[in-house]
């Protein structure tokens, strides 16, 4: 299993990756822990350095590529979140790329906005199998196919690759409720916290040295 974390900018630190890594491994200690970064320095874990030209976000999608140096499961980590418990009864491996459920928007429609071409779904936690130069239909190289086809277009009308991703009906299936909390709507239990940038305080993060 491969556990990929992207940090591109200055939003994001060593600290938030290697916190993360930590609050993960013990329930995936077998698992090859990935950095997909412009800036390893500070990193305890394996990096992959983005060459992409794209920033933010928007670098989530090249780990798609049929290139991308990451085969079999994989689980992609946004930085902004808080591990409560083990997600894995939360999540499946298929290759359909799963993403979660954002049910902030799905039962509160006063959150979702149609005609600004909003989102049902996010990323923060994602899961697809990566297989080499693979045949099947739905595998997860035809989003980012997609997105290469106009890119600068698509990163203009869209916000991120939530929207993207829903709105030019790429083929996705749903992790389980529960695997994800937002602050704007908290969801009792759930394994992973997302702060989504809201008062998300560096210096309040305690790192948790694995055994």
């Amino acid at each position: 299993m491969n556990i990929i974390f992207v940090k591109e900018g200055t939003l994001y630190k060593s600290l938030h990756v290697n916190n993360l890594y930590h609050s993960l491994y013990k329930y995936y200690p077998n698992a090859r822990f990935i950095c997909y970064t412009d800036d390893s320095k500070g990193v305890d874990i394996e990096c992959i350095h983005i060459d992409t030209h794209l920033r933010k976000w928007w670098n989530k999608l090249a780990c798609f590529s049929e290139h991308f140096p990451a085969k079999g499961e994989c689980m992609l980590f946004d930085l902004d979140i808080k591990v409560n418990h083990d997600p894995s009864s939360y999540v499946k491996f298929e290759n359909k790329l799963n993403m979660v459920s954002a049910y902030w928007k799905r039962d509160i429609k006063k959150y979702y906005i149609k005609h600004a071409y909003d989102t049902v779904v996010n990323s923060s936690v994602l899961t697809w199998i990566n297989h080499p130069r693979s045949q099947f239909e739905y595998h997860v190289k035809h989003i980012y196919d997609l997105f290469n086809t106009n890119r600068d277009y698509y990163m203009r009308k869209y916000k991120g690759i939530d929207g993207f991703i829903y709105n030019e009906k790429c083929i996705y299936e749903l992790h389980k409720d529960g695997i994800l909390s937002r602050t704007e709507s908290p969801l009792e239990g759930a394994a992973i916290n997302s702060w989504n940038n809201v008062n998300f305080n560096e210096f309040g993060i305690s790192v948790q040295k694995s055994a």
